[in-house]
Order: C-alpha cells, then structure tokens, then sequence
C-alpha cells in the first residue's frame, strides 16, 4: 500500500510528459503529411516552454520553410537551443545549415564535426551524412572505407540513407568489393542528404 502511494505520488511528471509525448507525435505526423502549418501550432508551445526535441523540430521546419517562411538564421538559433538542452538530432542539424551554407558561412569541415558529435551520440542520420562526406569529398577528403564504415554503422541504426549508400559502394565497388547481391535492386543516383 505505501509503495502504491509512493508510486503514485512519484508520477505527475510521468502524467504531465504524456501530452506533451502526445503533442511531439502529433507534430511529426503533421510535419510527415506535409502539415507544416499544423506542426508549428503543436511545436510552438512546446518549444516556448524549452522542450528540446520540440526546438529541434521546430527548427526543421524553419529550415525547410513548412508552414513558416524558411528562416535558416532562426533554424539555427533553434537547433542551438535544442542541442544546448541535449537533442542530439540538432547537432545534425547544426551541421547541415554549416555544409549548406544556410544562414551562416558555408564551413564543410566545420559541418562535418557537427556530424561527428551527433554520431558519437547515436544519431543514426548522423552516419548517414558522415558517409556521404566521406563518399563526396565534402569537408573530408574522398575515403571510400571510411564512407562505408559510417554507411555500415548507419545501416544498423535504421537509417534508410545510410543502407542506400551501403548499397552505393557494392554497385561501384567503393570501399568494399563490387557485389551486385549487396547493392540490392537499382541504387538510384546519389544524392545530398536532407534533414
């Protein structure tokens, strides 16, 4: 009985996370229906309050101007804001503005270290831009191996650009040995990742 109590009492943070779980759902739904305006209405609050993936979501959608007038300053003072307060996806985000050159100085290198901390955190499309780098040349010289190790470390996070540029290196044998069975069924063109 006491530990029911306990528990009990122990839980209102547990109750309060539950909408705003709810709300970030609910925005990534939006955003994925192409309902950016939507989106913004559930982020903003969030974000407001100094939730961190809600900044860094609310951030994407500044970038990539979904329901909002792309804003790449904004973007990163929100992807700032969010990996200040742990969200490691912003990193990411973070180095995507610097390889672009949105809203601040193009700086492929310094692209890259942002990558390399949001992979060193876990961020799966973190090792998929990593690859990419290395593959393309961009802000690191060309490594096919060392493209194929970040594609492969992508790979078995889910990352769904990572498999592809896995199966990029066995179609032209980049890094690994040609394998056509590895490449899978046609590899469309390279292309740059997008956040």
């Amino acid at each position: 009985m006491i530990l029911a109590l306990a528990l009990l009492l122990a839980t209102p943070d547990a109750s309060a996370a539950a909408p705003v779980a709810l709300r970030l759902e609910q925005a990534k739904a939006a955003r994925k229906a192409g309902e950016g305006e939507r989106a913004l209405e559930l982020l903003k609050p969030l974000a407001d309050a100094g939730n961190p993936e809600a900044l860094g979501l609310l951030a994407a959608l500044y970038r990539n101007g979904e329901g909002v007038k792309a804003d790449p300053a904004a973007a990163m003072r929100l992807f700032i804001q969010a990996a200040g307060k742990g969200y490691a996806p912003a990193l990411t985000g973070i180095g995507a503005l610097y390889e672009n050159g949105e809203g601040v100085a193009k700086d492929p290198a310094k692209a890259v270290a942002y990558y390399r901390q949001a992979a060193a955190k876990g961020v799966a499309d973190a090792y998929h831009y990593l690859a990419y780098d290395y593959y393309a040349g961009t802000g690191v010289p060309v490594d096919y191996r060392e493209s194929v190790k970040w594609s492969r470390k992508g790979a078995a996070a889910g990352s769904a650009g990572a498999m592809h540029m896995l199966g990029i290196a066995y179609d032209e044998g980049k890094g690994v040995a040609e394998n056509d069975a590895e490449a899978a069924p046609p590899v469309p063109p390279l292309r740059r990742p997008r956040l």
